[in-house]
């Protein structure tokens, strides 16, 4: 006889937040050396060497995602760490701010001149890695707590999540058919639907709603910023769009006449899809101010069979739909050594506010306090140039007002200035 249908299990999600337990790393790794290091070990562990004479092009952004290149040209010294540089063995790296961070080599081009061997090595950070390669193949769909969703995402892995905000401050969303990803896009969902940022420390995953704090450093063209670029883009600006959810089920079998057979002109009329809600058309309150001749800026539809309830989609549609020019400040710095500097400014990292002037002979460029968002740089040179580049932010409407105003009458000092060198 047929067995018994066996009755469907929900899902469970054991707790990912961190118990103070660690996981451990390799212990061949040096723990009395007060200089940032590198070093390459296979992947079994068996042997850690340290590589010297690179210098490593890192890069980290608040989304918890590091990665870092360099390039070795072979020599008979370090004949033993080059063999060691091959796809999917282990980087250690010293960072700015966490020790020993555990990198996988992804890439290595072998280059050949002359008779001189190169490797270029590319690695990123065991959070990208391990998981991308972790697949969740349940979903749910309710309204989940960050402590939640965190648990569904990094179910099946080893990393823990410490959250470093006040109860409350990162509210819960409603989330429809979480799952059936892997884990790097689960975790990006998160990022995006609860507006939180990551600082990954191997495998802790420290999260805020806003890293950082205000730093008392000063970017300043005249002594340690040699260069800026600031962009400013209205591509990207819309004013409002359309969202579409799931769509009904519909009976597959054709409504017939009596006959049994459907007409022709019932053959030839496509029928609109129906929708579980009405699609929704959310106009941004601010688009009277943004439009061209007259006419809005269309954002390409949202079409989601995720979404089953209305008020899902319209928090969607408030992310998509953004009238506000995008603006981005790039700098490089150049550290200098002063010690009189170091007993009055603070050293600052992703997630700081600090101060940015830039000035010329003919008045301000620009001046403002500006967050920190990526950063690129040597991090076994403390004293290396970085670039930063600051936070990619919509200007409010007031402040493009403010701006141009200010334009207008730093141009009308400049003309007034010649006018009198003239006379």
């Amino acid at each position: 006889e047929p067995s018994e249908p066996e009755t469907p299990t929900k899902p469970t999600y054991p707790s990912k937040e961190y118990d103070g337990i660690d996981m451990p790393l390799n212990q061949h790794l040096p723990s009395d050396v007060d200089f940032p290091q590198l070093h390459v070990s296979s992947k079994d562990g068996k042997d850690v060497i340290e590589i010297t004479g690179v210098s490593v092009d890192f890069t980290a952004d608040p989304t918890g995602k590091k990665s870092f290149s360099f390039t070795l040209p072979r020599t008979q010294e370090n004949a033993t760490e080059f063999e060691q540089l091959v796809v999917d063995n282990i980087l250690y790296l010293d960072e700015k701010k966490y020790n020993h961070q555990k990198y996988y080599i992804t890439n290595v081009s072998l280059h050949q001149e002359n008779g001189m061997l190169t490797k270029t090595v590319t690695a990123a950070h065991i959070f990208s890695v391990l998981l991308i390669n972790n697949r969740i193949e349940k979903t749910v769909s309710k309204k989940l707590g960050i402590k939640e969703a965190l648990d569904i995402a990094l179910k099946g892995t080893d990393f823990k999540y410490v959250i470093h905000a006040k109860a409350g401050e990162i509210p819960s969303a409603e989330q429809e058919n979480f799952g059936e990803k892997n884990s790097t896009e689960l975790m990006d969902e998160i990022i995006e639907d609860y507006g939180i940022e990551l600082d990954v420390d191997n495998y802790k995953i420290h999260v805020y709603k806003k890293m950082g704090q205000v730093i008392d450093f000063v970017l300043d063209s005249r002594y340690n910023m040699p260069g800026i670029t600031i962009t400013t883009d209205s591509q990207n600006c819309t004013t409002r769009a359309w969202g579409y959810g799931a769509q009904k089920e519909t009976d597959s079998v054709s409504e017939s006449k009596g006959d049994g057979k459907s007409t022709q002109d019932e053959k030839d009329v496509e029928k609109e899809p129906e929708y579980v809600f009405e699609p929704v058309l959310y106009i941004h309150p601010d688009e009277d101010k943004f439009l061209i001749e007259g006419k809005p800026r269309w954002a390409e539809p949202i079409k989601d069979e995720r979404y089953k309830k209305a008020g899902s989609i319209i928090s969607a549609l408030k992310k998509h739909v953004n009238p506000y020019p995008e603006m981005t400040v790039e700098v490089e710095f150049q550290k200098i050594y002063e010690p009189k500097l170091l007993e009055i400014e603070q050293d600052f990292w992703l997630g700081d506010t600090i101060h940015v002037i830039a000035d010329t002979a003919d008045g301000i460029t620009f001046e403002d306090d500006l967050r920190v968002v990526s950063i690129q740089h040597n991090p076994l040179n403390p004293y290396s140039s970085p670039t930063i580049t600051f936070a990619n932010f919509r200007k409010d409407i007031q402040r493009i007002n403010v701006d141009q105003v200010k334009k207008m009458k730093n141009l009308q000092r400049y003309i007034n200035d010649m006018l009198k060198t003239l006379r």
